[in-house]
């Protein structure tokens, strides 16, 4: 039964239609006035209201939508941004470092240079040869730096590319160890090998400054006479290298910082380096979708080991 009266409205139209207080609308008469207000006809009026809500629906998800994809844009932008940032700093403290090491043997051939122009005449043959051996030896350590700086400056930037290739793994190995042991008299290695090593995927130009780096510090930081091991394994596709030697060890504080460009273990000591051969090591590991952890004790000696898919 309806009252007095009966309102239908939508927005600011507004109907009333005065009614007997024992009449009723018959269902055909609802419809009429329905069509009245919201035409066309051609379905009910709670179907029309109910698509009239669906549309609603409709544009507030495609609103909401539309929000979620600008908040991505924006967080996006601002990651970009902060990238750029920290790499911008990154690069002014690299070039930073960079002139602070070429500096030193930049000295020393220039004063070695000075003193020979100045007493060439009258210095023994002797004290002429001790000083270009001063600077054959800082030109070598010039080269050395630069071809650090230029390959960690192409792995930083995306220009250094993997570029796999099948290796006999086991010869590889020999042969670094083999140029190794004509550049120094003081240590001796040990390499062991377990697994099918013959025929691996691996990039070999990456890979030899890897284990030259890695052998290169146990040899400097081991005690004369000591034995560096080199032991690999080849399993269920993966490369396994262990460095291993008996030197003075990494100080727990220091081996989170290890792999950062410039930064050394703070028992170092008057050891030459630069802190950039780890930095370079972990990038090329990187590069091989692989792992490099290290597990060290001062006095005792350090073990690295490296993981790379094969």
């Amino acid at each position: 039964m309806f009252s007095s009266n009966c309102t239908l409205q939508q927005r600011n139209f507004q109907v009333i239609l005065p009614l007997k207080e024992e009449s009723c609308l018959s269902k055909l008469q609802m419809d009429d006035i329905a069509d009245a207000i919201f035409p066309p006809a051609s379905l009910p009026l709670v179907e029309r209201l109910e698509c009239k809500v669906q549309q609603l629906m409709a544009e507030l998800q495609e609103t909401n939508q539309q929000l979620c994809h600008e908040k991505v844009l924006r967080q996006q932008a601002e990651m970009a941004l902060k990238q750029e940032k920290q790499l911008a700093e990154h690069r002014e403290y690299f070039i930073s470092m960079a002139s602070h090491e070429f500096r030193i043997p930049l000295n020393i051939i220039s004063l070695s240079t000075s003193l020979l122009k100045r007493h060439r005449h009258h210095w023994t043959e002797e004290k002429k040869l001790q000083y270009l051996q001063r600077l054959e030896t800082a030109m070598e350590q010039m080269r050395y730096l630069m071809d650090k700086f230029l390959t960690l400056d192409q792995a930083e930037v995306g220009k250094l590319n993997f570029e796999p290739e099948t290796l006999n793994l086991i010869q590889f190995c020999e042969d670094i160890l083999a140029e190794l042991d004509l550049c120094q008299n003081h240590h001796s290695f040990t390499f062991v090998c377990q697994g099918d090593c013959e025929q691996v995927c691996v990039d070999k130009k990456l890979l030899q400054p890897i284990l030259m780096n890695l052998l290169s510090n146990a040899i400097k930081y081991s005690p004369v006479g000591s034995t560096v091991d080199l032991m690999l394994s080849c399993e269920d596709q993966k490369m396994i290298f262990q460095i291993k030697d008996s030197g003075i060890g990494i100080p727990a504080a220091d081996q989170p910082r290890l792999f950062e460009p410039f930064y050394r273990g703070g028992n170092t000591g008057n050891i030459p380096g630069n802190g950039l051969g780890l930095a370079l090591v972990q990038k090329l590991v990187d590069l091989h979708h692989g792992q490099i952890t290290v597990t060290s004790e001062v006095g005792v000696g350090t073990t690295f080991t490296i993981t790379l898919p094969c």
